[in-house]
């Protein structure tokens, strides 16, 4: 997994149209809402992102390495990690949605009002049975390629300054 991986990774939950989970990127891309609160709404728009690939796929062994592009290494916000542990909650992303103030079509909508209604399953999260088998391995981090180019750099002759 790497930065990106969730926009690779498109599996729309339930009747989700494509579309409608590209309006709802869009918006909050758009609003400025930080990378946690854009991915823990899109987990929540997929069948596999937020731990739910590691649930389709259990009881086999997962192994994910992970290249971290998210300041602080969230693992479960890379990617939108499919298989990880997911802390969000479907009253999270109603949350996000009325914070950065996006507007999102009523297929997006009323379905994440249902799952804060407790009628849809939420994310697997720790302890769930999906993760028995699954382990995460962080391979890189934003600092550890920083730290790669500044020495690459001083090795050629110039003083990098990080």
């Amino acid at each position: 997994m790497t930065g990106g991986a969730s926009a690779l990774l498109t599996a729309p939950a339930g009747d989700l149209s494509l579309a409608d989970r590209r309006a709802t990127t869009t918006g909050l891309l758009e609003s400025g809402a930080p990378i946690e609160a854009v991915n823990a709404v899109r987990k929540h728009l997929s069948a596999t992102k937020g731990g739910q690939l590691a649930r389709l796929a259990a009881p086999a062994t997962v192994v994910t390495f992970a290249l971290s592009d998210v300041v602080g290494n969230d693992l479960s916000v890379v990617g939108s990690e499919p298989t990880v542990p997911d802390g969000t909650t479907h009253a999270d992303t109603l949350d996000v949605l009325d914070r950065y103030d996006v507007a999102v079509p009523a297929a997006v909508r009323t379905p994440l009002e249902a799952g804060a209604a407790g009628d849809v399953r939420e994310m697997p999260g720790a302890g769930d049975a999906a993760f028995d088998r699954a382990e995460t391995h962080l391979v890189g981090t934003n600092s550890e390629a920083l730290e790669a180019a500044a020495a690459a750099a001083a090795d050629a002759g110039y003083n990098p300054l990080l």
